[in-house]
């Protein structure tokens, strides 16, 4: 076996085991622990989540947003527990999200989910703004 052959083998190798195994060493390390949610049945109820619409960090203009999980784990602990899910935002309109917080290696199983989920981005993307939420009903 040539050593540009075992170069090779030996990238790949590194490439994989870091790519599966660096969101699990985040965890461990607790950057981005796993959500476990016990599981509820309150149908008929409401959930309002807020969200920034800050898209850049002040001056410095480096993008930012909410922290995907912040959004996506409240909204399917309250959606699997049968409550109707709003997403509302300061200004309304689409919510500015945390660049590489829903993808690898932080992203979590829900990120993933909201992220093929038609009915959730569209909220995403045309959130409530704060100042026409009725809070009295949720």
């Amino acid at each position: 076996m040539s050593l540009l052959t075992i170069i090779l083998i030996t990238a790949v190798v590194l490439a994989v085991l870091i790519y599966f195994g660096l969101p699990r060493v985040l965890q461990t390390f607790g950057l981005h622990g796993h959500y476990e949610i016990p599981p509820y049945r309150i149908e008929g109820k409401r959930a309002l989540i807020i969200t920034t619409s800050q898209s850049t960090l002040g001056e410095s203009g480096k993008a930012t947003g909410v922290f995907g999980s912040e959004m996506t784990v409240p909204y399917y602990a309250f959606s699997d527990a049968g409550i109707e899910v709003d997403i509302a935002s300061i200004k309304g309109g689409k919510i500015p999200v945390e660049p590489r917080s829903m993808g690898w290696p932080l992203g979590t199983p829900s990120d993933f989910r909201f992220k093929k989920d038609r009915a959730a981005m569209a909220k995403m993307n045309d959130s409530i703004p704060l100042a026409n939420v009725d809070i009295t009903q949720y």
